[in-house]
């Protein structure tokens, strides 16, 4: 969450300016609505001006018993396990993955009164919290068929090492790819931090 409130404090400082051009095309993510067995809850944020959403957002950051209700996503998956057994040998069947996630996003506590030149910048930034869940949490769906069908035939007394390690490798997937997103964001912001502003004719 820090690393999109410190992406809010950037543009809450230029509140009065036109929103930039994107810097290159952005990929269509998918919906949250779509995404199977997935919630979406809000959080309050209070404030009427950028310094004081500002702060009151990394209030909540630094609340280390409210991870759960501000965190931007949790995730889990169950499995339901067909087994067959001939004579003495039990393998599996099928297996069938059940997928539940909670998305937290924030909203002004009252938008009403909140300064209108920032309310783009606002929107904006949900919307990219919004984004990041989606691509992340439908990375991690997307992988579960796959985990299925490895499951297919193997011994019973293997399925539950086979289904951790499986699952493991879907996490390790996913580490890599928010590493992945942070370093480029972070190349993105030092290389916008060090091209001088343009020359007034």
């Amino acid at each position: 969450m820090l690393t999109m409130m410190l992406g809010l404090a950037a543009v809450m400082q230029g509140q009065a300016a036109a929103p930039a051009a994107p810097a290159a095309p952005t990929v269509a993510v998918r919906a949250l609505k779509d995404l199977p067995g997935t919630t979406v809850g809000y959080y309050d944020v209070a404030g009427k001006k950028g310094p004081e959403i500002q702060n009151s957002l990394k209030a909540l950051d630094a609340d280390p018993t409210a991870k759960d209700k501000y965190g931007l996503y949790s995730w889990d998956v169950g499995a339901r396990i067909t087994k067959r057994t001939t004579g003495t040998v039990c393998t599996v069947d099928s297996s069938k993955a059940t997928f539940t996630a909670k998305v937290n996003l924030p909203r002004l506590k009252d938008e009403a009164k909140v300064d209108k030149a920032i309310l783009p910048n606002w929107r904006t930034y949900v919307g990219t919290l919004e984004s990041q869940a989606a691509s992340d949490l439908w990375f991690i769906h997307d992988r579960l068929p796959q985990l299925e069908q490895s499951m297919a035939k193997i011994s019973c007394d293997q399925a539950a090492a086979k289904w951790n390690t499986g699952l493991a490798a879907i996490k390790a997937e996913l580490v890599a790819k928010i590493t992945a997103r942070a370093a480029a964001r972070a190349a993105a912001a030092s290389a916008a931090a060090a091209t001088p502003p343009p020359k007034k004719k």
